[in-house]
């Protein structure tokens, strides 16, 4: 091969070589800097959690301004659950952003599971976040630290009757609203009408024509209802004041009576007037039938004629007969107006009065209604069942656990309280169901005198007790306490508190009514009635 000692050859080789160089440099240089700036790293808050607790899985990307990243979406983490997508969270270091998303996850399957790797795209180039190991636990239920309660027996659940009360009384309160509302809305619509009905006819027509300057018929392009107004208006001031048919006459109908009048004499229309007029008419006819569009420049005009139609007009009328009976339609519209008025305040205060009635009455009849059902009918009455054997009881109203009249008896180990109603009202009911302590059991006599004790804690004073026994279909036997005391300086209340004793546990029943108060008694005696007691074996 031939050598080239060409001097130009040999410059344009080393620069070649330069550039080479150069661009090897550049390229060692940037290496590390792209390598930084697409680092991806991942957090996990913990690695085990109970079922249901909430797992944060962040990712971290640092990447320059030219790169465009795509986080995982939707359920990317199964077999976990994403509960929650936090948002990005950006950070600027050194000329580099660093983005962070976190994941909200979680498990409701015990167990060890692995959370999936997740992929990141960076420009379009997929990247992998690492996965971990997760532990889900159960969680634990310490039964024997935890208060055991007995289970009662399962009870059958009667329908619930329908309340007629509570629907009547429904539709009384709306119908009342209704009729004061309606009756305001219907005498506002009467006084409108009236007054306006009041005005002489040239007033009734000016204050026509000024609401129909304030509507916006012509801003809306509405020109078939502006010249029906406008027509209705003259038509009407001429069937109160020259024309008894204006209203139901045709356009060539209503130019033909005033035409008439004209002629005889009896109304001094000026015939250019009339033709105008009836040229209006014509023109308003094929607005409002044909739906000939209107020119803006007659609007006004047109407008303008008819008033100055209504003034001439009833400047030309004959006054003196029609002033008499202006007067004495308006004296007869006054006196109508009068009795309207007499009409409408009787109807008013017998309308309230028997809706007063029929309130009195419904509230008087639901309360006799009420007691009546309470003594007789027990179909509303709440039957439930306490303590261990169960004791099954019906009371009219449901009782609720209270600590007011629980009481600590050395020998028990859980006492349960269930009441209705207060001490001063008409009806108290108690039943306490106490699980005796097999080692140490506690007297019935020193339960009894604590019971009695705790009754005038709670503000029942000057307390006669009478003891004796009582027995429950043969099988039960305890001892009854009875007797009355006072509260709040209220009149006597007679108790009576039952007391039976089991071999596993001890039962009390509590009923206070008002001691003259025959229809608590016979309440009282209905309660006891519906006792069943179930003998331990």
């Amino acid at each position: 091969m031939e050598e080239i000692n060409d001097p130009i050859y040999e410059s344009i080789c080393q620069s070649i070589c330069k550039v080479v160089a150069l661009l090897c440099v550049s390229f060692a240089l940037l290496l590390p800097y792209q390598t930084h700036a697409q680092r991806v790293e991942t957090t996990i808050d913990t690695t085990e959690i109970r079922y249901g607790e909430e797992i944060k899985y962040t990712i971290s990307v640092t990447l320059d301004s030219l790169q465009q990243v795509v986080f995982p979406e939707g359920q990317t983490f199964s077999p976990f659950e994403t509960i929650e997508f936090y948002p990005i969270d950006t950070i600027t270091k050194n000329h580099l952003f660093e983005l962070k998303k976190t994941y909200g996850i979680t498990s409701f399957d015990s167990g060890i599971y692995n959370l999936p790797k997740q992929h990141i795209l960076i420009d379009d180039n997929p990247i992998e976040a690492r996965g971990y190991e997760i532990k889900v636990r159960q969680v634990e239920v310490d039964t024997l630290a935890q208060p055991m309660h007995t289970i009662k027996p399962f009870i059958a659940v009667k329908s619930v009757p329908f309340e007629w009360q509570k629907l009547l009384l429904w539709i009384l309160g709306i119908s009342i609203i209704g009729t004061i509302i309606g009756f305001f809305l219907y005498k506002k619509k009467k006084e409108t009408s009236e007054k306006i009905l009041l005005l002489p006819p040239l007033d009734e027509a000016i204050l026509a024509l000024k609401n129909l300057d304030a509507s916006e018929y012509i801003q809306q392009n509405n020109s078939k209802e502006y010249y029906s107004e406008l027509t209705t208006i003259l038509k009407r001031y001429l069937d109160r004041e020259v024309l008894h048919n204006a209203l139901e006459s045709t356009t060539k109908e209503l130019m033909t009576y005033l035409y008439m009048l004209r002629d005889s004499q009896k109304v001094p229309f000026n015939r250019e007037l009339l033709r105008e007029l009836e040229d209006i008419l014509k023109r308003a006819d094929l607005i409002k039938f044909a739906n000939i569009s209107h020119e803006e420049s007659r609007v006004e005009l047109d407008r303008l004629f008819m008033e100055n139609m209504i003034v001439e007009t009833d400047r030309i009328l004959p006054r003196e007969e029609e002033e008499m009976k202006d007067e004495e339609r308006l004296e007869k519209l006054k006196q109508e107006h009068i009795k309207k008025k007499r009409k409408q305040r009787t109807w008013l205060i017998g309308s309230i009065a028997t809706l007063g009635v029929i309130v009195i009455g419904f509230f008087l009849f639901s309360y006799f209604n009420k007691n009546s059902s309470l003594e007789y009918d027990d179909s509303n009455w709440i039957t439930s069942a306490y303590g261990y054997p169960p004791l099954v009881i019906k009371t009219p109203e449901v009782l609720v656990r209270s600590d007011e009249f629980t009481i600590q008896i050395p020998g028990t180990e859980e006492v349960a309280t269930f009441t209705s109603g207060k001490l001063e009202a008409s009806l108290y009911v108690m039943v306490e169901s106490l699980v005796k302590n097999p080692n140490q059991p506690p007297a019935a006599e020193e339960v009894l005198d604590l019971s009695l004790d705790q009754l005038e804690k709670n503000g029942a004073e000057n307390i006669l007790v009478k003891i004796d026994g009582f027995t429950i279909d043969d099988k039960v036997h305890g001892v009854k306490a009875h007797g009355r005391f006072t509260v709040k300086n209220q009149t006597d209340r007679a108790y009576e508190l039952y007391l039976i004793d089991q071999p596993s546990a001890l039962y009390q029943v509590l009923l206070v009514y008002p001691e003259d108060n025959e229809e608590m008694k016979n309440i009282k005696e209905h309660i006891l009635e519906s006792i069943e007691f179930k003998v331990s074996n």
